[in-house]
């Protein structure tokens, strides 16, 4: 008989009963020996990989708290325990930029003088829960005086206010250069009020030249002098009269 294109004798499987038996026997008894070393060991493992995960979440419930303790203690104001590198870096940070941004604005106070503000800060909330400066302004008068003098003299604070700082933004410049155009300005109007005193006085000049008597004098002598020729022809008219009324 053929199976499979192979031949098969029963009477050798029969005389030969225990070669094929004890084999197989052991061949079974190794795989289960093998199969339960596997288990055994996938056990382990699976033991292991629980207790990593457990560490892990214990880990990760500590962190959570800390974190909720920090964030409380920031939130009430107070200093917490502990911070992270890179928190204690913000913070280092934001000091430093605190105390440029207050000696900043108060170089501007202190220059303006009474035409300056006291400096406004704009904060923000560090990680230790305190609050920190990062920019501030002054409020200055840069409004014209009632004089063109008045004026040039304001402005010239005004400048001295804007650059005060060693690092002057480009808003203080902007109005160190509106307080230099007003100052201009000023300027030009005080030129043109002595150009126009000096043609007033050489109109009043011209007009004195007339009466050759009184060229060269002040204004105050020539109204004392024109008065008291008006005053010597009406006591002349007078006389006239009076000795015409004698004669008749």
């Amino acid at each position: 008989m053929e199976i499979g294109g192979y031949p098969f004798d029963a009477a050798e499987l029969y005389r030969q009963p225990q070669s094929f038996a004890p084999a197989a026997r052991d061949e079974r008894a190794g795989a289960s020996v093998r199969e339960g070393a596997d288990a055994q060991q996938a056990l382990s493992g699976r033991q292991r990989f629980d207790q990593v995960v457990r560490d892990k979440a214990t880990r990760l419930a500590e962190g959570e708290k800390s974190a909720n303790a920090r964030d409380s203690a920031r939130q009430s104001g107070g200093d917490p325990t502990e911070l992270t590198p890179e928190e204690e870096q913000q913070v280092r940070e934001l000091k430093k930029r605190d105390r440029e941004v207050r000696r900043h604005e108060q170089a501007h106070a202190t220059a303006a003088g009474p035409y300056g503000g006291q400096p406004q800060y704009q904060y923000v909330r560090g990680p230790d829960g305190k609050q920190y400066a990062v920019s501030g302004e002054v409020k200055i008068d840069t409004s014209e005086e009632s004089s063109p003098e008045a004026t040039i003299r304001k402005m010239d604070i005004v400048i001295r206010a804007a650059l005060a700082p060693a690092d002057p933004s480009g808003q203080d410049r902007q109005v160190a250069n509106e307080a230099k155009q007003k100052k201009a300005e000023a300027r030009a109007e005080l030129r043109a009020e002595k150009q126009q005193e000096r043609a007033d006085a050489l109109e009043r000049q011209q007009q004195s030249s007339d009466d050759p008597s009184l060229a060269g004098l002040p204004d105050s002598a020539i109204q004392q002098a024109s008065a008291a020729y008006a005053n010597a022809g009406s006591l002349l008219g007078n006389t006239s009269r009076a000795s015409s009324g004698i004669s008749v």
